[in-house]
């Protein structure tokens, strides 16, 4: 297990013998490593180099460690020892999140399902026993992302949005998902946390269909609708598109945009809106099918207009007395 404070111990080592490139000799690195705070040595120290570069926090160059500038900023965030600080917690999640774990993120987060069996859902692992133990698991560990209770791993609701961000980053290009993602609230992402699973669900019975539903809104803001599933098993081709509502309190409601209602009118019974309530207490899954229909055009009570768009070709027209 490599933890954080020998990741600052490696550091710091290479800081103190580097030269002005933050360049250091591997084999005084190691000398001094052993030297320092042995008895807190808990890992490999190749181990602790391979993610502390995975990190980007350091490289490797033949005989050299070097400190990158990303290094330079985590070890700047040290306080009176080396033991992590906050400020370094919070900058490694950020890290997480920007660089390529996709492939032990992808066999990592595969093992986690939504139970719903409780007082809310909660992200648990499939195994009673996690069989893969690695260095990036015990590092999600270490800043709390994941958590050991007694029926095994699980994500604590806070960290949902970042766990529903890299359970999807390997999909996408990176640069569309951090871009569409600073764009998203975290209400909103547990409520498509909530759909997807949900979906998984209701669609148990046919694999192929499941391993098809997309979560559209990743790459594409502009659909008008966040996740493109399907009906039943007779569907051949995406025939339940859903725009994910969610709020904090009982009480439904929610804004229907106007690219939403003009998307809603054309695919008419495609469309559907899974409307989510007290996300952060018990949710509760509203459905609405043809929601265009139902609420425009049906319905007695009728949506109620809170604002207009004032575009330029308006305010140009506008007689000024």
């Amino acid at each position: 297990m490599v933890n954080i404070f020998e990741i600052n111990k490696l550091l710091n080592c290479i800081k103190k013998i580097a030269n002005e490139q933050n360049q250091a000799n591997r084999a005084l690195v190691a000398t001094r490593y052993s030297e320092t705070h042995y008895v807190e040595q808990i890992s490999k120290l190749d181990d602790v180099i391979e993610l502390t570069s995975k990190l980007e926090l350091s490289n490797q160059e033949g005989i050299t460690l070097k400190i990158t500038p990303d290094g330079v900023s985590f070890l700047n965030l040290l306080e009176k020892n080396l033991s992590p600080t906050e400020k370094q917690i919070v900058f490694l999640e950020e890290k997480i999140k920007k660089i390529n774990f996709n492939d032990e993120l992808e066999q990592l987060f595969s093992n986690f399902k939504i139970d719903f069996t409780g007082e809310q859902p909660i992200w648990r692992s499939t195994h009673a026993k996690f069989q893969n133990k690695t260095d990036t698991l015990d590092l999600l560990q270490e800043l709390k992302i994941i958590e050991k209770g007694e029926d095994g791993l699980f994500i604590p609701t806070q960290k949902n949005h970042l766990v529903s961000y890299l359970k999807n980053k390997r999909k996408f290009p990176k640069t569309n998902f951090e871009e569409i993602n600073k764009k998203k609230s975290e209400i909103g992402k547990i409520g498509e946390n909530l759909t997807m699973e949900y979906e998984l669900n209701r669609l148990n019975e046919n694999e192929d269909l499941r391993q098809q539903i997309l979560q559209i809104s990743e790459i594409d803001d502009t659909a008008g609708f966040d996740i493109m599933s399907f009906d039943g098993e007779k569907s051949t081709g995406f025939d339940r598109m859903i725009e994910v509502k969610a709020t904090t309190d009982e009480n439904p409601h929610f804004f229907f945009s106007g690219h939403e209602v003009e998307v809603a009118s054309y695919l008419k019974n495609k469309y559907w809106i899974y409307l989510w309530t007290a996300v952060f207490g018990t949710p509760k899954l509203t459905k609405i099918k043809n929601p265009y229909e139902n609420m425009f055009i049906k319905s007695k009570v009728k949506p109620e207009p809170v604002s207009f768009y004032i575009n330029k070709n308006l305010i140009e027209n506008i007689e000024q007395s």
